[in-house]
């Protein structure tokens, strides 16, 4: 590949996803690169020489985090400097605990793969909310007690029964 061609590639990898160049997916193989390399340029390489590429680039096979496109940088940061000093302070004047509290659904399928991204920048992709199999429940205090329940169909907070 030229050196034009070469920048071009490393752009797309480092900043799109491979569905938004018609490719499937959401993280970045050595065949998906080999597939554009031979849709953009009419080259055709072998995944060997693909991985020589991606590394000469300073990219590196990694795990992304998955991240809410929806976060609010804005309102985090008045939690964090407002809210979240008034309710500890409200807490620990009425004795009571700090709980953390998440849900999250155990499922069948496999988690997402690892794709490829410049060394020591850890990659981001979009995920989806849809789950199925086992949910839980789980609470842990600043202090490290942890509160748990598992179950199945809708949340037992919902259901107006929940005790963590």
């Amino acid at each position: 590949m030229t050196a034009r061609q070469e920048a071009r590639l490393r752009r797309v990898i480092i900043h799109k996803y491979p569905d938004q160049v018609a490719l499937p997916g959401l993280v970045w193989t050595r065949p998906q690169v080999r597939q554009l390399v031979r849709d953009w340029f009419g080259i055709g390489l072998s995944l060997v020489t693909i991985g020589k590429y991606l590394r000469s680039w300073g990219l590196s096979p990694q795990k992304p985090v998955r991240t809410a496109y929806e976060q609010n940088p804005d309102a985090v940061a008045q939690w964090l400097e407002a809210d979240y000093p008034a309710i500890a302070a409200r807490a620990r004047k009425g004795g009571g605990v700090v709980l953390w509290l998440d849900q999250t659904g155990l499922r069948s399928d496999a988690a997402v793969g690892t794709t490829w991204a410049p060394v020591g920048q850890t990659p981001m992709v979009p995920k989806t909310g849809r789950r199925f199999g086992i949910n839980v429940m789980a609470a842990i205090s600043n202090k490290g007690e942890l509160y748990f329940t598992c179950y199945t169909g809708t949340s037992p907070a919902r259901q107006g029964h929940c005790v963590v």
